[in-house]
């Protein structure tokens, strides 16, 4: 599972310019580290609808990736 979860993680990842994804990954190690004393830092990680156009793969795994997506962000925002 955690390897499946990775490989997941690498593949959105992956159609996000890095610039943009290395300045997010900042914004939620900034937040984290402060979400025990200021908990509406945690704002920042909301979900939003987003149109991911596949680069393979069938017609049902955009959809599946979002769902995948929606977990992952509800799970994050519930901690």
């Amino acid at each position: 599972m955690v390897q499946e979860t990775l490989n997941y993680y690498n593949q959105m990842t992956s159609m996000v310019a890095p610039a943009l994804r290395q300045k997010w990954e900042k914004e939620i190690v900034v937040a984290e580290s402060q979400r025990l004393t200021k908990p509406s830092v945690m704002d920042i990680i909301g979900t939003q609808d987003i149109h991911i156009r596949p680069t393979s793969g069938s017609a049902e795994q955009p959809q599946k990736n979002m769902e995948w997506l929606d977990l992952a962000l509800s799970m994050e925002e519930r901690q």
